[in-house]
């Protein structure tokens, strides 16, 4: 993607919410769906975003 402001970035793994870089037609589902798989498998997951260059996302699993 571009990247997310800072906003954006606060408020992206809540449900529903679109921000205003999003691609028409979604739900703001995604990534409150992938939030709610990672906390699930005791996980964590981080989103670096740099508005205007792009975004990444870490999930990390724990060690058995």
């Amino acid at each position: 993607g571009v990247g997310m402001s800072s906003h954006d970035s606060a408020h992206v793994f809540e449900p529903f919410y679109r921000g205003a870089s999003a691609v028409p037609g979604g739900t703001g589902l995604g990534l409150a769906i992938v939030r709610e798989v990672v906390r699930l498998h005791n996980a964590t997951i981080e989103l670096k975003s740099t508005e205007g260059s792009g975004s990444s996302f870490h999930i990390a699993f724990p060690h058995s």
